[in-house]
């Protein structure tokens, strides 16, 4: 299975949380070239061309939980369990910082 769902509860206020991510959005931007949008409460996130083609992924946000969800293309599927597991520290860290 390709799919990576992570969720953890949170108790910061919604604009605080949106602003982490976007930071973590903006770094991934400028190092690895990853594209990404807002549609409301939700961030979109498409790798660049190349080893991680037809991976995605998005980051919702609501008042009490972040989710986020990343679907692996085939190639990228043996290192699933790395990929979520970098996934739950880093929003760990982000909901602890």
């Amino acid at each position: 299975m390709g799919s990576i769902l992570v969720r953890r509860l949170h108790s910061l206020p919604l604009d605080e949380l949106k602003g982490r991510i976007e930071r973590i959005a903006r770094d991934a931007e400028q190092r690895h070239h990853v594209a990404w949008h807002w549609c409301a409460w939700t961030l979109e996130v498409l790798p660049p061309p190349g080893l991680a083609a037809g991976a995605r992924g998005s980051v919702h946000l609501s008042d009490r939980d972040v989710r986020v969800e990343v679907h692996l293309p085939l190639t990228l599927r043996p290192v699933r369990r790395a990929v979520e597991a970098r996934l739950v520290s880093g929003l760990e860290a982000l909901l602890a910082a």
